[in-house]
């Protein structure tokens, strides 16, 4: 799959989840229409009027987690380095975030600080790692932001 398909792909995949975890007290439709979007929101969004589409439309642009072009494919990520010394291994760790679809249902909460952890899976075998030190199967990465200059 070429960079527009994947980025159209994850665009799509995205407002499919975000259109699936609106509740009823944002729901732009009228009260009645509240039990059909529920049961069925694809089928309702493609048979909605121009009006509520349109509002539905914009809660799903409001939520994106981010521009899909800012972000890059996992493969091409940094990975941590390692190197040997007395007693085991001395881990230089490469962070930034990443984009884990797989871990909610919120695309906001998809985003996370990661690093390759590379002996997670024994010596030669590594694997993504998360902030609250659990495996990830994170798609997208992006470089952490410059902390405040009152930090540095």
């Amino acid at each position: 799959m070429d960079d527009t398909m994947q980025g159209r792909y994850q665009w799509f995949h995205n407002a499919l989840r975000i259109l699936l975890n609106i509740d009823a007290r944002e729901f732009p439709g009228g009260e009645d229409d509240w039990p059909q979007f529920r049961d069925d929101p694809h089928r309702y969004f493609i048979r909605a009027n121009d009006e509520v589409s349109e509002k539905l439309y914009a809660l799903m642009e409001a939520r994106k987690p981010f521009p899909v072009a800012d972000w890059q494919p996992i493969e091409t990520a940094p990975k941590s380095t390692t190197k040997p010394v007395a007693g085991g291994h001395l881990v230089r760790g490469a962070y930034f975030l990443a984009y884990c679809p797989d871990e909610s249902t919120d695309p906001q909460g998809c985003i996370c600080v990661c690093w390759w952890e590379p002996h997670m899976h024994g010596l030669d075998k590594g694997g993504w790692q998360g902030e609250g030190d659990y495996e990830l199967r994170p798609v997208l990465w992006h470089p952490l932001p410059e902390p405040p200059e009152s930090s540095r």
